[in-house]
C-alpha cells in the first residue's frame, strides 16, 4: 500500500459520493410498476455516471490492497 493510491482510492470514492449524490437529487420520486409505486433512478446518464464511478472506485480499492 503507498501513499499515492490511498490518495488515488479517496479520490475515487469522493467522485463516486458526488455522482451519487447528482443522481439521487434527480431521481423519479415515484414510478408505478405493475400497480406498485417505487422509488427508481432514472435510466441514462445519471445512472451510467453511478455506475462507473463505482467501477473506479473499486479498481482503486483493489489497487491499494495490492502489496
Amino acid at each position: 500500500m503507498t501513499v499515492e493510491s490511498i490518495k488515488q482510492a479517496v479520490s475515487e470514492a469522493n467522485r463516486f459520493l458526488h455522482t451519487a449524490k447528482v443522481a439521487l437529487n434527480t431521481q423519479d420520486k415515484y414510478k408505478t410498476v405493475n400497480g406498485i409505486e417505487i422509488n427508481t433512478l432514472p435510466d441514462g446518464k445519471a445512472n451510467g455516471a453511478v455506475k462507473r464511478a463505482s467501477m473506479d472506485l473499486t479498481r482503486a480499492l483493489a489497487e491499494m490492497r495490492r502489496p
